[in-house]
């Protein structure tokens, strides 16, 4: 049915150029298609289809479904049925080459693997001499460029209405292009993608850059594409090349776009025998979605080469699909040991730009690198950093069960009431018919009080600058316990009344049980030593919320208890022989050099050694008059000026009052200085 103001065809007229066959909202069809028919519609032989759920495509048994011309074009998937086998035509390379093609879209909201199984058929009966065909007219309001569909190397269906599209490329082509592609667009929506090694030829490095980053679907936007640069000279070396590429939906919560190419300095192609080849590229997202580590490492290609140091390309563009760099740094990643073969520590140099960041810390010819990507990167925080080796205190808290645990070593417990619920409620351990009382009559803590989740947070509404004047619950440490050998359950009553145990984690050091009625007590013991492949320099991040001008220092002690010189806390002169120590390693930080009110600042060059243990001085207002240690013992009135706000095998948090606890004019809210010490992060943008 032709739909113009006055007809210009006439019965017999034959129709031609036809590209497209709609039968949108026009009741239920039958469509009948041989390949004599698809080859006089247009001189290219192809025929698209837009069907509704209850149409049916019948073909002749000369078409066959063929994944390899599946296309994407015009915002949709269409699935390929090719007719190389002919009837009545000679069956030369040429015609193989180029079949008769009908490619069908599958409706809208309909699943396209169980539409095109139900509704398009093949089979050798010829379509009825009576059927008819109506097909509308459209109207455009310009002539369509004529443009082919691009070929498909993959469909890859990754839920919720989202695909993501491999589209084939040829050794000459500039890049390789990927595109996610959704059918719901009401919502922002946020994917995280890396290069990847799973079901690919190629090497990262070496045939192609290296690509990673977050990619946001605005509101109202249906797909995007990601490409991937190709060396061409590499690729022209491979057959049926394949590369890979990694995508995963984050939970949307305000993250920024960022996109990342990363590759080895130099000409791959030109020195492929020795280059370095990147490999084992590992995304793994952060838990609240904000971010992500990209793992990876570079293998020596050649045994003759010696890969002590990778000089490597960081760049960030502008989009994933952009060949527009904003930034670009070069690094040199050193190898676990020096030239010489001597074992070195993580540093960053700014002059050289060298960083000692082998993850691995192996000497092996292979370097193993972290970056941390921030996707909700502000102020002085950055998008893109390299990450030293994770710091691997050793553990002295075994969880044994879902209620139970295992001390390695005897020691202080500390022990504070980390709720701000009302009542006064009494801790302790149980093991058989032995009993510990850790923390008789504790109160909670004021509401907005200092806590694990807040003490690093940088949220304006809830954050660690929100927790001023804000008291935490009661505290306590309990000297000269024998806690080995036993298997300790945490117990708590109030008024009398024994408390459930509702569950209980252990992260590094510290114990976290809730039990009813919204109580929660934190226990944490002084870490141990903790020996590593090679000494570790760790990040001390410092925040402040203190009038004073407190200077901090780290002072080495020779044993559990926090012994100095012989001298154990509350012994006289202990905290002269703990400040001397700290000045003779270079660990006391002058307050000059700390924070200044209500800001953080972090230190990446002091020579803490993770093999040993230490303790922790406050001076007050910079002075040497009142000196407080993170040892209670070793205060006057045993006051307990420092709690442990989050300890992990990777991170410590320390929060220090600068005013005795003892004193009615302490606030007692220990965020006076924060101390987090976690792995050094060198920020690249």
């Amino acid at each position: 049915r032709l739909n113009t103001p006055s007809p210009q065809y006439f019965a017999g007229t034959k129709l031609r150029d036809i590209e497209l066959i709609s039968s949108l909202d026009y009741g239920a069809n039958t469509l009948y298609f041989d390949a004599a028919g698809v080859n006089a519609f247009n001189s290219n032989r192809i025929l698209f289809l837009t069907c509704d759920t209850t149409d049916s495509i019948v073909l002749s048994n000369e078409f066959k479904r063929d994944t390899s011309f599946d296309s994407a074009y015009a915002d949709k998937i269409w699935y390929a049925y090719a007719a190389h086998q002919q009837a009545g035509l000679s069956n030369n390379a040429a015609l193989n080459g180029n079949p008769a093609l009908v490619y069908v879209a599958a409706p809208d909201g309909a699943s396209a693997d169980t539409w095109l199984s139900q509704n398009v058929s093949i089979t050798s009966v010829a379509a009825p001499a009576t059927q008819s065909l109506q097909a509308r007219a459209f109207t455009a309001a310009a002539p369509a460029p004529t443009a082919m569909p691009t070929a498909l190397a993959s469909s890859t269906d990754l839920g919720g209405g989202v695909t993501l599209l491999a589209y084939k490329t040829t050794s000459s082509s500039a890049a390789a292009r990927f595109e996610i592609r959704r059918s719901n667009t009401s919502e922002r929506q946020v994917f995280l993608y890396a290069s990847s090694s799973t079901n690919a030829t190629t090497a990262p490095g070496r045939d192609y850059d290296a690509v990673a980053g977050l990619l946001a679907l605005e509101q109202g936007e249906s797909s995007r594409q990601i490409t991937v640069p190709l060396a061409s000279a590499a690729l022209e070396q491979l057959r049926n090349a394949t590369l890979s590429l990694e995508v995963r939906e984050l939970q949307e919560c305000g993250q920024a776009a960022l996109h990342l190419l990363i590759k080895p300095a130099g000409d791959p192609a030109g020195a492929s025998a020795l280059a370095p080849v990147l490999s084992d590229f590992l995304l793994t997202p952060s838990n609240n979605a904000a971010g992500a580590s990209l793992r990876f490492r570079a293998d020596s290609n050649a045994n003759s080469s010696d890969l002590s140091s990778l000089i490597l390309n960081i760049s960030q563009r502008s989009a994933a699909n952009s060949s527009d760099s904003l930034a670009t740094k070069a690094i040199t990643l050193l190898d676990a040991t020096d030239p010489e073969g001597t074992s070195i520590s993580p540093y960053y140099n700014s002059g050289l730009g060298a960083l000692a960041l082998d993850n691995d810390a192996k000497t092996n010819d292979q370097i193993s690198a972290r970056l941390d990507l921030n996707f909700k990167a502000k102020d002085n925080t950055h998008a893109v950093s390299l990450a030293a080796p994770e710091l691997n205190w050793s553990n002295q808290v075994q969880l044994l069960g879902s209620n139970s645990l295992q001390f390695k070593q005897d020691g202080p417990l500390s022990c504070w009431r980390a709720d701000s619920g009302s009542g006064l409620v009494s801790f302790g351990f149980q093991s058989a018919a032995t009993s510990l009382s850790l923390l008789r009559d504790a109160s909670g803590g004021s509401t907005g009080s200092i806590k694990a989740d807040n003490a690093l947070s940088t949220n304006p509404s809830n954050g660690w600058q929100t927790t001023e004047g804000q008291a935490i619950g009661s505290r306590s440490v309990v000297q000269g316990l024998n806690l080995v050998g036993s298997r300790w359950t945490p117990t708590a009553s109030r008024d009398g009344q024994a408390l459930q145990l509702l569950n209980l984690s252990v992260e590094g050091n510290q114990i976290t049980v809730n039990f009813a009625g919204g109580v929660t007590a934190v226990f944490w013991q002084a870490m141990g030593p903790a020996p590593t492949p090679t000494p570790i320099l760790p990040a001390v991040e410092v925040q402040r919320l203190a009038g004073f001008n407190n200077s901090l220092a780290f002072y080495r002690i020779d044993s559990i208890t926090g012994e100095v010189d012989g001298l154990k806390p509350g012994d006289a002169r202990y905290l002269e022989a703990a400040l001397h120590r700290a000045e003779v390693d270079d660990l006391l930080l002058d307050y000059k050099r700390l924070p200044a009110y209500g800001e953080s600042k972090s230190f990446t060059d002091l020579p803490i050694d993770t093999n040993l243990s230490y303790g922790m001085l406050l001076l007050q207002n910079g002075g040497r008059s009142t000196i407080f240690s993170s040892f209670a013992a070793a205060n006057p009135g045993a006051a307990i000026q420092m709690v442990s706000l989050g300890s992990e095998a990777n991170k410590m948090v320390l929060g220090f009052e600068d005013i005795s606890t003892v004193l009615s004019s302490s606030d007692k809210d220990f965020n006076d200085v924060i101390v987090s010490i976690h792995n050094v992060n060198v920020g690249l943008f």
